[in-house]
């Protein structure tokens, strides 16, 4: 599989490649430490590198559907607007 990269980032793979392979192990591993949330102390085992198992989705009874759900709202549970403040990020109202 050809992966076509950033241009941006030849000079880290340029730097990565004139490490010894142990700094390539130990960068990798902190990478990885990085990426699983792990503390530097914890160690990576393989099960957390295997590819996540698929997720299906579980049966739904009717009494789960939209349409079943917003029947059950009524004038005495709908709630007002809620004002959550000014935009700080991005999101556009």
């Amino acid at each position: 599989m050809q992966t076509t990269l950033s241009p941006k980032l030849q000079p880290i793979i340029n730097t990565f490649l004139t490490l010894s392979p142990q700094e390539q192990f130990d960068l990798i591993t902190l990478l990885l430490q990085f990426l699983l949330g792990l503390q530097r102390t914890e160690t990576i085992t393989p099960s957390m590198l295997r590819p996540p198992q698929k997720i299906e989705a579980a049966e739904t009874d009717e009494s789960n559907s939209l349409e079943s759900l917003l029947a059950q709202i009524t004038p005495d549970n709908l709630h007002s607007e809620i004002n959550t403040g000014l935009a700080v990020g991005q999101e556009a109202w």
